[in-house]
């Protein structure tokens, strides 16, 4: 399980009230642990144990336990699988088979990577939580302070480079992104601010 900070605690059987359809997307996938990130969390009413549905166009792909939820994306557990999961599959919690007639459209896809931008101020944030096994970060910079998907940042600790990571999924005040290159390991509380262009 991810180690995020305030993340719910995973209990020991699924949630079988799921009272309302919740629809999202797949975010990040770490195939070697089965674990994927999804772009919907506690604010949309998903709980631990709930059990999505991931669909590509009409074509089921795989169903999806999610372990930990944060406020507005969770991570989930690959537990059956048609097709390989990706980033960008669309989710719902409904299982009738009529929703493949109705599937949502193929996403757009993100935005090409961004070495930043030089008018951006001077804008720091910390690393909210890390997993070195899925090589995924969350921090605390978001839409709110210019960010965008597929924009590279810098990680430091004590005036040196740890890190850079690329923001893959942001939210609001909020991120995830991947650890591409790294000196030493990402740590909890290091300094991460967007990479200006030279």
């Amino acid at each position: 399980m991810l180690a995020y900070p305030a993340a719910a605690e995973e209990k020991a059987g699924p949630d079988q009230s799921q009272p309302t359809t919740i629809q999202g997307k797949v975010v990040a996938v770490h195939e070697e642990l089965q674990l994927v990130v999804i772009g919907v969390g506690e604010a949309d009413g998903v709980k631990v144990g709930m059990l999505f549905r991931a669909y590509r166009g009409d074509k089921f792909v795989a169903h999806l336990r999610v372990r930990s939820i944060f406020a507005d994306m969770s991570v989930a557990a690959i537990e059956g699988t048609s097709l390989p999961v990706k980033p960008g599959d669309q989710l719902t919690t409904r299982f009738l088979d009529a929703d493949t007639a109705t599937a949502s459209p193929e996403p757009n896809p993100p935005s090409p990577a961004m070495s930043g931008n030089p008018d951006l101020p001077k804008i720091r944030g910390r690393i909210l939580g890390v997993d070195p096994r899925v090589d995924l970060v969350v921090f605390n910079l978001g839409r709110s302070h210019g960010i965008r998907t597929g924009q590279q940042l810098t990680v430091s600790r004590n005036g040196e480079w740890v890190a850079t990571v690329v923001a893959q999924e942001v939210r609001e005040k909020m991120a995830v992104g991947s650890v591409e290159y790294q000196k030493t390991a990402v740590q909890r509380d290091d300094l991460i601010v967007p990479r200006q262009r030279e």
